[in-house]
């Protein structure tokens, strides 16, 4: 054991020891004085790690409400300019209902992630969020909350994306696999639909349609199969139309 004090004494019962290194590890041990002698020593303290402070962090951003469904409200935010001096290990996100004053914890274990998605949501009330992030050292303030906003379904018209190669007339010789891939969007998902005059589509080809994307695929084509391709995409508000031009050689 080394004294700190050995050229002064020490009369409170606080005091700042300097000159130590950081990254390593000490304890510490008190023995008190007075004219009759030195006490034993008290019992030693645990080790501790000389580094600097660190605190709980600095609050995010608040959240940016990034899309809504009926029943959904989803969202993201920035990690805290200031991390406490401690990596952020997560963060927690506390929903305000309308017409209440109690914040409540939306999910019992900590996020990972500077996003998330607040699901089984009522659709006739209103809600605001806000976010805390976490490290070693706890939770730190949240940030401030979310604007109102209600979980709406979005309506978006619809809309269909030609790659390059489909804006002009495609061509390719007989006896090859004709494949016409259009990119979709549009909420809710577009019902779509493939028309050629004068052809059953669904019975000379293939037609498949995600969320994404819809596709016609026709194998081994012949001169017949040249001609023009009508692509549709509707919902309750609108609808789009695309033409793909083809032409079969030999």
């Amino acid at each position: 054991w080394t004294r700190v004090n050995k050229t002064y004494t020490i009369y409170d019962t606080r005091l700042k020891i300097i000159g130590l290194l950081e990254g390593s590890e000490y304890q510490f041990r008190v023995t008190a004085v007075n004219a009759a002698g030195d006490s034993q020593p008290s019992d030693a303290s645990p080790y501790i790690l000389c580094r600097d402070p660190t605190y709980t962090p600095a609050p995010p951003t608040m959240p940016r409400i990034t899309d809504t469904t009926k029943h959904s409200i989803s969202m993201t935010w920035t990690r805290p300019m200031y991390d406490g001096g401690s990596d952020v290990t997560g963060y927690v996100v506390e929903i305000l209902e309308e017409g209440t004053e109690q914040w409540y914890r939306a999910t019992t274990k900590a996020l990972k992630m500077n996003e998330y998605v607040a699901a089984g949501l009522a659709a006739n009330k209103k809600y605001r969020f806000r976010v805390a992030a976490i490290n070693s050292n706890g939770t730190g303030e949240f940030s401030e909350p979310s604007a109102e906003v209600a979980p709406l379904e979005r309506v978006e018209m619809p809309d269909l994306e030609l790659a390059e190669d489909l804006k002009k007339t495609v061509c390719l010789r007989a006896g090859g696999t004709l494949r016409l891939i259009v990119f979709v969007t549009g909420r809710p998902t577009p019902v779509v639909a493939w028309r050629k005059t004068g052809v059953e589509l669904q019975s000379r080809g293939y037609i498949e349609t995600t969320d994404s994307y819809t596709s016609l695929t026709v194998e081994k084509v012949n001169r017949y199969d040249s001609g023009k391709y009508v692509v549709e995409a509707e919902n309750p508000s609108g609808k789009k139309t695309a033409i793909i031009l083809v032409k079969v050689y030999g």
